[in-house]
């Protein structure tokens, strides 16, 4: 594990597996040596690709990448005004805390996994799913 930040008094930390899919996702192979969570949050899902031939493949995000950096101190800052902090119930009945730093568009969510709180993903929200995670703060938990 590699501990991210902390947030309520616990840490967040990332699994240390090494992704392991390139062929199915369709990236290059040099992605083998990173950690799994890692190019989750470097990549993006895209609907059959750029040919709209295939299922699901993950695309390489250069504005993803760019900003990975950001995933501490969004967490670190939850009390920030510029940061909205939410937590969620998933469709399977997971919760999960959403912070939103809404200013640069971007979100980090996290899910409490006893000891500690598990990195899920961070990435830029943009007009295709802005939508979606604006419903799921509307539908928060209150």
């Amino acid at each position: 594990q590699i501990i991210f930040a902390s947030v309520s008094y616990r840490r967040v930390v990332a699994d240390l597996r090494l992704y392991k899919n390139s062929k199915k996702d369709n990236l290059p192979v040099y992605f083998e040596q990173y950690y799994e969570k890692f190019v989750h949050v470097i990549t993006r899902t895209i609907k059959g690709g750029k040919n709209k031939t295939s299922g699901k493949i993950r695309e390489f995000r250069e504005e993803r990448a760019n900003r990975v950096h950001w995933i501490r101190p969004i967490l670190e800052n939850k009390g920030d005004k510029r940061i909205t902090y939410f937590r969620h119930i998933e469709d399977d009945g997971t919760l999960r805390d959403y912070y939103w730093y809404r200013g640069k568009q971007y979100i980090v969510i996290v899910e409490y996994i006893r000891p500690d709180y598990t990195l899920i993903t961070g990435f830029c929200v943009d007009c295709d799913n802005k939508p979606y995670y604006q419903k799921k703060y509307i539908n928060r938990e209150k």
